[in-house]
């Protein structure tokens, strides 16, 4: 009996020492240092990333691209005769009237807001960009190169340009955000007519006085 008590006794300790292996322990053992800086590193990273590539998490902007106005400004968006246009516009003309199209007070006429560049016909500016213009000049009531001395040279004569490159600089002038008008833009048949009007004249600049008898309505 004593042997059958001590058998029980034993599987029975067993059986516990089992349940007792079997349970869960807490560990002790801490997070390495190297992993929790590489963690905090890893989530400065996603957020860096996202700030620069997520559009400001704007629906219409992807990446790379970093927010709306930013895509906005880029050339791509802008159509084929505008795009073409900025860079005639700065090769021929910016260095007198700016990129922004401001001009220079006193001296070189603004196309920023002129009555003349956004006249509902442009017939007058196919003029002055093929011809040149001297002498004074009024834009929006503000009096130009007053002496007369100055002459604004002309950028598309000697056949300088097609009557598409000349369309191109000047809806780029009308209706580019760049220089901040909204006229129409410029069809090439449109000013086909005033390009030959403007070549039989040769070299010769075009005064306001004779400008302001041509038809822009």
């Amino acid at each position: 009996m004593r042997n059958k008590q001590r058998m029980s006794d034993e599987a029975t300790k067993i059986e516990s020492n089992e349940d007792v292996n079997q349970v869960p322990a807490v560990s002790d053992v801490a997070v390495p240092m190297w992993m929790m800086g590489l963690l905090i590193v890893l989530v400065w990273l996603g957020m860096l990333f996202l700030d620069r590539r997520a559009g400001g998490f704007d629906a219409e902007v992807y990446r790379p691209y970093p927010s709306l106005a930013f895509v906005e400004n880029l050339s791509v968006t802008d159509p084929p005769p505008i795009a073409r246009g900025r860079v005639l516009y700065n090769v021929n003309c910016a260095g007198c009237h700016q990129s922004s199209g401001a001009g220079v007070s006193g001296q070189f006429p603004p196309l920023r807001g002129s009555d003349w560049v956004t006249a509902p016909k442009p017939d007058r500016l196919v003029r002055i960009a093929m011809n040149g213009l001297k002498g004074p000049v009024h834009i929006n009531g503000e009096i130009f190169n007053e002496s007369g001395a100055a002459v604004m040279l002309s950028v598309g004569s000697d056949n300088k340009f097609t009557a598409e490159q000349m369309a191109d600089l000047l809806s780029y002038i009308r209706a580019s955000k760049d220089i901040g008008n909204a006229a129409p833009m410029v069809a090439p048949g449109e000013i086909a007519e005033s390009m030959d009007a403007a070549a039989s004249r040769g070299k010769t600049p075009w005064t306001e006085a004779e400008l302001l008898e041509i038809p822009v309505e």
